[in-house]
């Protein structure tokens, strides 16, 4: 790529010679000698442009626009507010959304993958507590066989309203405990369930609708 310098230099000069790339090489080479001699070819190809556009001042490219302080602490303050970056984020604050998130790197701030989770209750923690206690208890007094032990889970997927984990950024300084809940209720899904026991796989089986008690008891008197 040539300079800025080079560019008009072509430019000006094809339009002086009308469009001559054969008499433009030497004067050009001459006049930019610190740098590699330019070539008929690249001049010919510069002269096509020129015919098809009259002019090749397009070829050069703007430099990246810097932002006022005051833009740059616009982009800090809507951070506080929403940790989630977009392009409506820069189309609100009429800044591209490759400064904004320049003016992030400059901050020391970090883009981090949402995780979804599932909403737990306040005694769901103490419940998984005596589970893993049990279960160990019951391993030590060789009541319990690992292998014998279906280890099962499900998945939603949903037609709308779904987490895209893959674009869902959260951008802060230091590694957030950021949670969404995922709410199941919506209509027009599909639950997916599979198991593992010992070394065989169960499923995966497909419901459509929600699972509750009566499908899941039919689920595993059925299928499983």
């Amino acid at each position: 790529m040539f300079s800025k310098k080079i560019i008009q230099h072509v430019d000006d000069w094809l339009r002086r010679q009308n469009s001559n790339a054969g008499r433009s090489c030497s004067p050009i080479s001459k006049k930019y000698s610190e740098l590699p001699p330019i070539s008929q070819g690249t001049v010919s190809k510069i002269e096509k442009q020129f015919r098809e556009r009259g002019y090749v001042r397009q070829l050069m490219k703007n430099p990246p626009n810097k932002l006022s302080d005051d833009q740059k602490l616009d982009v800090m303050l809507m951070l506080e507010e929403n940790h989630n970056v977009s392009r409506q984020t820069a189309s609100a604050l009429n800044i591209s959304h490759s400064s904004i998130l320049r003016v992030l790197t400059e901050n020391q701030r970090h883009p981090y993958k949402l995780v979804p989770t599932n909403e737990l209750a306040e005694d769901d923690f103490d419940r998984r507590i005596l589970l893993c206690e049990q279960m160990m208890q019951m391993i030590d007094d060789n009541s319990l066989q690992i292998d014998n032990v279906l280890f099962m889970d499900k998945s939603t997927f949903t037609l709308h309203g779904h987490v895209n984990c893959q674009n869902c950024r959260y951008w802060s300084r230091e590694k957030p405990h950021w949670m969404r809940e995922l709410h199941p209720q919506n209509p027009e899904k599909v639950n997916v369930w599979a198991g593992i026991i010992g070394e065989n796989i169960i499923g995966p089986f497909f419901i459509d609708g929600n699972l509750n008690g009566e499908t899941y008891l039919a689920l595993l008197q059925n299928n499983v």
